[in-house]
């Protein structure tokens, strides 16, 4: 099933249901997010966007220059599930004239704290679900401040989960995403898959994993 509907009657965002809107149309991704509120943005909405984050000294270059190749983007705010992990999230589909190439569901902080209050907590959580479900995720980037696990759906989809740590005092919160691309149509998708191949850690050798 990609969305589920709790007993409070509220929708919920799954990486399955993301992996399927990979290559659909704008007019077909609107459809089916609809029921989340979702709001499409033309290239001339992004280029006035990325104008205007020019002259703000906090927006790292690399951000611009991500949104450079979008001609459309649908984005909503949502809740998402992963088995029990649920939490309030910001979605942005975008797409390369006219198909989406590329879904980032930013997470926020989880409605189950008691049980994700963690880092670990809520790695342990993606992993072994993630793992489960495609069977050949690699460990392509691990060490305290940044972590990036990669699993194929299949031969052009990758679904990819980051974790970041803070990046100064005054922030505390550890930053959580799933970034789901189609490297066939995606920019850089050659080097993505290149960067997979040649990942020899596997996510099934880590010891969370293994106890599950």
């Amino acid at each position: 099933m990609n969305k589920s509907i709790d007993r409070k009657g509220t929708n919920f965002f799954h990486i399955p249901f993301a992996c399927e809107l990979m290559q659909k149309s704008t007019a077909q991704v609107l459809e089916k997010c609809k029921d989340f509120g979702a709001e499409l943005f033309t290239a001339e909405d992004i280029r006035a966007f990325r104008d205007d984050m020019k002259s703000n000294q906090a927006i790292p270059p690399e951000f611009l220059k991500v949104l450079k190749p979008f001609t459309n983007k649908v984005s909503f705010n949502c809740n998402f599930e992963l088995h029990d992990y649920q939490a309030s999230s910001f979605v942005s589909i975008n797409f390369i004239n006219g198909t989406a190439v590329e879904c980032v569901i930013n997470l926020d902080r989880p409605f189950n704290l008691e049980h994700y209050s963690s880092e670990k907590s809520v790695l342990r959580a993606f992993l072994v679900s993630l793992e489960k479900l495609y069977l050949n995720g690699r460990i392509q980037q691990d060490y305290p401040g940044g972590r990036v696990f990669t699993w194929k759906k299949d031969n052009r989809t990758q679904v990819s989960f980051v974790s970041y740590s803070p990046s100064g005092p005054m922030s505390t919160d550890t930053f959580f995403s799933v970034q789901i691309r189609d490297t066939q149509l995606y920019p850089q998708g050659n080097e993505l898959e290149l960067l997979y191949n040649n990942t020899q850690k596997s996510v099934e050798s880590l010891k969370w994993v293994q106890e599950d």
